[in-house]
């Protein structure tokens, strides 16, 4: 999970510059409606507008996070993005994305108690909030073209909930009046909280789920195939470029890319018989091909297409422009033809990879 904290934090930082500008816009408009007066400094509540300006830039790095602010919208609605707001929650979700997103909301709960502290703010009231501001995300998501999910919309309701009920206690802790309450009414929304998150980990199996289709399936990009292989050729017209176990190009990341292309694409794919060999197919084409042979034969289980077992796989010839690719038991003979065939999207590029590729050739 500590990868998903560093990018929140990216997007955090990220945030701070539209923040700063939305913030200036709403120290103008209160301006100009009087609700305060700048021109008094020693009379500007420094401490309200530093918590305003915090809330603000948390609510910016949550839209960021949740794909909001950066995401194209449209008007092509279909009612199917909102099915999953009436699915059985939890169930095969992962937890750890469910705790994310719980985690996400708490200080957002948290904030909201003391940004606006003349709301008469109760948990009911609090519930609510968080629930309509989950749902205004999940809604704005599908506008996106995004999924709708139950799952996200219940986490994040029980996420701002728990930071509020944590900020009541922290109010009455600093007050001194009810400090003992406010500790055990803390110390009780942790523990209810942690127990919230074991018993939905009983119905969130996603995470299991993903580890037995990780061990299970064994994609072209697997570590082990890479490790065996024995010849790795680019070729690009009539240059040919030997690349393997050569430090000098990065042809490591040159294979991880194309069997992750190939695996997500798998679906895709139409195969059948062709005995070729490479020297005929590049010659047909002015593309970039990448060529490979392992030293043992290899089978692989792609995920996006459990109908397709690659078996005794000892030589492969991949075409970067189109997506294509030739595959057989022997060395000089390539016997299967993979062809990319989705009609309604290209085939994906990835151009800056391609001209890497195609400058190392020309070397």
């Amino acid at each position: 999970m500590q990868e998903y904290f560093i990018i929140g934090y990216w997007k955090l930082i990220n945030s701070l510059e539209i923040a700063v500008i939305l913030y200036v816009v709403l120290s103008v408009i209160l301006a100009i409606i009087k609700k305060r007066n700048y021109k008094k400094v020693k009379k500007l509540p420094f401490g309200k507008m530093a918590l305003e300006f915090l809330f603000l830039w948390y609510v910016c790095a949550i839209l960021k996070i949740t794909g909001i602010i950066g995401l194209t919208f449209g008007l092509d609605f279909r009612g199917g993005e909102l099915g999953c707001l009436f699915s059985v929650p939890f169930v095969g979700n992962s937890i750890k994305m469910i705790m994310l997103n719980f985690l996400l909301f708490v200080p957002y709960g948290f904030l909201l108690l003391f940004v606006f502290p003349k709301i008469k703010w109760n948990w009911k009231f609090a519930l609510l909030i968080g629930a309509c501001s989950s749902l205004v995300i999940e809604l704005l998501q599908v506008v996106g073209g995004r999924l709708c999910e139950i799952d996200d919309l219940i986490t994040n309701s029980c996420g701002v909930l728990v930071g509020y009920l944590l900020a009541q206690s922290c109010k009455r802790i600093l007050l001194h009046e009810q400090a003992k309450k406010g500790v055990i009414q803390g110390m009780v929304t942790v523990i209810i909280s942690g127990f919230f998150l074991v018993l939905i980990s009983f119905l969130a199996n996603g995470d299991v789920i993903q580890q037995q289709m990780d061990e299970y399936y064994n994609e072209i990009s697997n570590d082990n195939a890479l490790e065996d292989i024995i010849v790795f050729k680019i070729y690009n017209g009539k240059k040919e470029l030997d690349v393997a176990h050569c430090s000098e190009y990065d042809w490591e990341t040159w294979y991880r890319w194309m069997g992750d292309s190939i695996d997500s694409n798998a679906s895709f794919y139409k195969w059948w018989s062709e005995n070729a060999k490479t020297s005929d197919i590049i010659e047909q084409q002015d593309n970039t091909y990448i060529e490979i042979v392992f030293s043992n034969n290899q089978e692989f289980l792609l995920e996006n297409n459990e109908d397709w077992t690659l078996e005794h796989i000892k030589h492969l010839l991949y075409c970067i422009e189109d997506g294509n690719f030739w595959y057989g038991s022997k060395e000089d003979t390539l016997e299967y033809c993979a062809s990319y065939e989705d009609i309604e999207n290209a085939f994906q590029i990835d151009k800056n990879l391609l001209e890497e590729i195609q400058e190392a050739v020309r070397e």
